[in-house]
């Protein structure tokens, strides 16, 4: 029994030092962003999507380099994807007002989200491809460099919507905080992130090992719920603070660099495609990713008046995270 609940405790550990540290982390960035004077759409879809998706590019690298654990890499990608698809239906919930978005902005979100229907796929196809035929040059997978085209084009195109929506309400900088203390604890919280999210998927792998769950499944679940809570952290911020459109931004942005970073990954990985190398289950995970944007791009543009539609698109949003646990648990 000791061999598990050390691997547990191990776990949890790491867990909680990623959670705390990513969230002030992904806090002092938000300062920086103001000291710049970023805009809104901006701040959420680049700079706090980076911060708050920093413990995923490290955990991730991490499994391909050191851990040799491909499928923990992709199934924490892609099930961080969907856990933060999952948040965006508890907007209504977490905002005393509800989820009021501001109509020009609207359009914004909807750029980003086409965006990760468009990356999502990308990797959907790819997986199934790379299971009857190898499609890459020199280990590196043909996908790598369209998610690097697609991802610029999209944060091209976020940034041109930024000028022409301006800044939407208010940020999540609540106080006034010295330029130079923001960046000097950024950076330390983003050493100790990066620090914690090396042993992350290493711990990950052993709790696998000894509990007999498979490490698609483990990624899938317990390591994307580690590294996504920064963004949920930011989420229930932003809507405490009325600033909705901060927290969308923040989680399609989020996702949009997740892909991204399965690109970084696979130039990471010396053992061939990194596609190539995981089971096929992640297909379904980014074709339930795909429905979930899909559906949140729907209550996005939904009338205000339709509850009914949007409490129909939050319950199959809910439905398909569960879904996707259920194909996850069943891989092993």
């Amino acid at each position: 029994m000791g061999g598990p609940v050390l691997a547990t405790i191990k776990f949890v550990g790491i867990s909680l030092i990623i959670i705390l540290s990513g969230a002030k982390m992904a806090r002092y960035g938000d300062f920086i962003a103001d000291h710049l004077g970023l805009g809104g759409l901006w701040i959420g879809v680049v700079l706090l999507a980076t911060a708050t998706s920093l413990p995923e590019l490290i955990s991730a690298i991490g499994a391909v380099t050191i851990v040799k654990a491909p499928n923990i890499a992709v199934s924490e990608l892609l099930g961080s994807c969907i856990l933060n698809l999952s948040l965006i239906p508890l907007i209504g919930f977490a905002s005393k007002r509800g989820p009021k978005i501001s109509p020009k902005f609207e359009r914004g979100h909807l750029i980003t989200a086409n965006f990760g229907l468009l990356l999502l796929a990308v990797v959907a196809v790819f997986i199934a491809v790379e299971g009857i035929i190898s499609l890459s040059i020199f280990g590196i997978g043909l996908y790598t460099p369209a998610i690097f085209l697609i991802y610029l084009v999209g944060v091209r195109r976020v940034f041109i919507a930024q000028k022409l929506y301006g800044r939407p309400g208010r940020d999540l900088s609540d106080e006034r905080v010295p330029r130079r203390r923001a960046y000097l604890f950024y950076g330390l919280y983003a050493v100790i992130v990066v620090t914690a999210s090396f042993f992350l998927a290493a711990s990950a792998k052993e709790v696998a090992a000894v509990s007999g769950l498979a490490e698609s499944f483990v990624g899938g679940l317990f390591v994307a719920l580690t590294t996504s809570l920064p963004e949920a952290t930011v989420l229930f911020t932003a809507v405490r603070i009325g600033a909705i459109d901060l927290a969308i931004a923040n989680l399609l942005g989020s996702n949009i660099f997740n892909v991204f970073v399965l690109a970084l990954v696979d130039l990471a990985i010396l053992d061939g495609s990194l596609l190539g190398l995981v089971a096929p289950v992640h297909m379904i995970s980014a074709l339930i990713a795909i429905l979930m944007t899909a559906l949140v791009s729907l209550s996005i543009s939904s009338k205000p008046g339709f509850k009914w539609r949007q409490a129909w698109i939050n319950s199959l949003i809910a439905s398909l995270f569960f879904v996707n646990l259920v194909f996850l648990f069943g891989a092993g």
